[in-house]
């Protein structure tokens, strides 16, 4: 189980970093950091070359978490979050769920990944297990309270986010000027 467990979180974080520089860096014909922020504002997300780094900031820092085993229910909530946003946001703009009609069936299906590692843990092979973080080696009950935990942060976060971008598409309809999320002083 351990080394299945090890194999899932290299997996998605491998994952994780392409597509966060697929956004930076047009790796992996992804689109570079302008055709990400293009994408980006038709989804509604603004401002769209801040929410470009943001996504790719928690694609790759949820990652790397993930691939070393480390704060593992934060990384949870880190990639369930930025996972359901891009799947809300492509199912809301190509009015399908399916990948194949431009929905975000893919998105949804990493972030189901990382929220079962929310409830199994990272495994034996990880940080977490190595310096004995309390949310390591727990029973059914904690395990369970765990992953219900991350899942919930990443379920309010994301729901903030998609909410803020369909207010921001709304306005572009009404002709209204574009909503900016508030930022920290």
């Amino acid at each position: 189980m351990n080394t299945g467990l090890l194999f899932v979180r290299l997996v998605i974080a491998s994952l994780l970093f392409a597509h966060a520089t697929q956004k930076l860096r047009g790796w992996f014909d992804g689109p570079g950091i302008e055709g990400a922020s293009s994408i980006f504002a038709t989804l509604g997300h603004q401002p769209a070359l801040r929410m470009v780094h943001l996504a790719a900031g928690c694609e790759l820092c949820g990652g790397l978490l993930l691939a070393i085993g480390l704060a593992t229910p934060l990384a949870v909530a880190i990639v369930t979050g930025t996972m359901l946003v891009a799947g809300a946001s492509l199912t809301l703009r190509g009015r399908t769920f399916w990948n194949a009609g431009g929905g975000g069936e893919y998105p949804f299906v990493l972030a189901a990944i990382a929220t079962t590692l929310g409830f199994t843990g990272p495994g034996h092979y990880s940080l977490d297990h190595l310096i004995s973080m309390p949310w390591d080696d727990r029973g059914e009950l904690a395990a369970s309270l765990i992953g219900a935990g991350a899942l919930v942060l990443a379920s309010v976060a994301a729901a903030i986010q998609i909410s803020w971008a369909r207010r921001n598409l709304a306005g572009e309809k009404a002709g209204t000027p574009d909503h900016v999320p508030p930022t920290c002083p």
